[in-house]
């Protein structure tokens, strides 16, 4: 499985694999603005993470593989970070569709009334 996203800036590595079993961590900069960051996962893609079979739905600076875009309907994550009323917004709304479970986990620098988890895997 691979990640995407697409945010105003670059901050970290586009089309990153995540290995079977594995989880990837994405720190937001303190005290910086990231808004309207959008993450989705793609599925049973080449060795580059381009061609998949699902969530090559395109997005800026991301091509599409040669038989064009998949329609954006991939499980997705969105979030703004660092708002300046001080907190995170996070939707994780299914309105669009869905393609996979995901779990979600936020470490507020360990301030533990402020970490959470978001938990889409269907599980209890």
């Amino acid at each position: 499985m691979w990640i995407n996203y697409i945010a105003k800036d670059k901050l970290w590595p586009q089309t990153l694999k995540l290995p079977s079993g594995m989880v990837v961590d994405y720190e937001v900069p303190a005290g910086q603005l990231v808004e309207a960051t959008r993450f989705w996962p793609k599925y049973d893609c080449d060795e580059k993470g381009q061609n998949c079979v699902f969530g090559e739905s395109g997005g800026p600076d991301i091509p599409c593989p040669p038989q064009g875009c998949a329609p954006p309907i991939d499980s997705k994550f969105e979030a703004t970070f660092g708002a300046s009323d001080g907190n995170d917004w996070y939707n994780s709304s299914h309105v669009d569709g869905w393609t996979l479970p995901y779990f979600a986990n936020f470490n507020c620098e360990g301030d533990a009334s402020n970490t959470a988890a978001l938990n889409c895997l269907g599980l209890k």
